[in-house]
């Protein structure tokens, strides 16, 4: 191989190598994000102070209803059995608390888009899986009762 073709050969390889290491680190940034997000969740005494009362009421019911921590639910592992809960707590901060997509994207470290996504993908399972729009419902009363509640007694 003449030293031409081998620097071109060597050139090609380094910038797969960047390639491959910009990737990596993007994927290094998200992990990041979430972790600083748990971190703070868990530095608060507890995952939701300091948040928003519509924040909370949403990811209490999510939470009671799947059985899941708000750590999971607001983190940025991609395990299959978090998926509901999060489609699920983005349509009830969308339908029930009257936020924007950016707003409720912003609490979790995600993208609008994703926030979009999420509200149209649960609407779709609700529409096809039973179960999914049962633990829908049973979310949203546990929304709106706490709404309610908090309404009657400002002070607690």
């Amino acid at each position: 191989m003449n030293p031409q073709k081998k620097m071109a050969k060597s050139i090609e390889d380094m910038e797969r190598r960047i390639r491959t290491m910009s990737n990596e680190l993007s994927n290094m940034r998200q992990q990041l994000a979430g972790l600083r997000k748990s971190v703070r969740m868990s530095m608060a005494k507890g995952p939701t102070k300091g948040w928003s009362a519509s924040e909370t009421r949403c990811l209490d019911a999510v939470c009671e209803v799947w059985s899941v921590d708000p750590g999971q639910v607001m983190g940025n592992r991609k395990f299959r059995y978090l998926i509901e809960p999060r489609h699920a707590y983005v349509t009830l901060m969308v339908e029930e608390e009257g936020l924007e997509y950016t707003q409720t994207a912003h609490g979790m470290c995600r993208h609008h888009t994703s926030a979009m996504h999420s509200h149209r993908t649960a609407r779709d399972c609700a529409a096809t899986d039973s179960e999914f729009a049962d633990k829908m419902r049973r979310a949203r009363e546990l929304v709106r009762k706490e709404r309610a509640f908090s309404l009657e007694n400002p002070e607690s």
